[in-house]
């Protein structure tokens, strides 16, 4: 996650600056930044996200999840996936946007033709129904995953909901 992390903040630096436009006539760089947080399986992952926490000067969170496991919104205490609970719950009270990387994860996790992770459904779920929305990166080495993903979800349309992005990648915005 550690390239993807980096690549998102060059986009953040060069194609979100003070004179573009937000939707709401704000420019882009007056608004607080995004939490950054990697959530990952792989505590591996934790040291070169740090690395990239330092070169970036930016504050990068890294917490344990498994995608395999739904949210759990009911038993926040044994569940493995509460850092994501906690995170969504601050990000909830405040104008921050919510901006989530996934890299690899639905290959590695569902295959070309399995069933979408339950975490992952459950924070399209939590996005749709309260929060500020939130933006969905994919990066895949394989498009098979993400057809997969897009014939799960009928009711998503391009250019509304989602968007393919070159190299296999789609970018899915989930908004209350």
């Amino acid at each position: 996650p550690g390239n993807d992390m980096f690549g998102y903040l060059l986009f953040q630096r060069h194609a979100l600056s003070s004179d573009n436009r937000g939707a709401r006539g704000a420019a882009v760089g007056e608004r607080p930044p995004p939490r950054l947080h990697v959530f990952d399986f792989a505590q591996g992952w934790k040291p070169i996200v740090a690395r990239v926490a330092e070169l970036s000067n930016r504050t990068i969170q890294f917490q344990m999840c498994n995608l395999k496991e739904p949210l759990q919104e009911d038993s926040r205490d044994s569940s493995t996936n509460q850092s994501i609970l906690e995170f969504l719950d601050a990000a909830s009270h405040d104008s921050s946007p919510v901006v989530f990387l996934f890299c690899y994860v639905l290959s590695e996790v569902m295959g070309p033709y399995g069933n979408t992770p339950p975490l992952l459904e459950d924070l399209f779920m939590y996005h749709t129904s309260r929060g500020n929305g939130a933006l969905f990166l994919f990066r895949e080495p394989h498009t098979q995953a993400l057809q997969t993903l897009l014939s799960r979800h009928e009711d998503w349309y391009e250019g509304r909901d989602f968007w393919n992005l070159s190299n296999g990648g789609i970018m899915v915005w989930m908004s209350p």
